[in-house]
């Protein structure tokens, strides 16, 4: 598990546009589902 972490930490550094598509898609997702109730 810690050496997954690690990958996927690495990932995050060699690819900041891959990050900032997912918390866009977090926050998209919550205000929607937050305006849908």
């Amino acid at each position: 598990m810690p050496m997954q972490a690690f990958f996927y930490g690495e990932i995050l550094v060699q690819n900041p546009l891959l990050s900032l598509f997912q918390y866009a898609y977090i926050s998209l997702s919550t205000i929607i589902s937050l305006s849908l109730t």
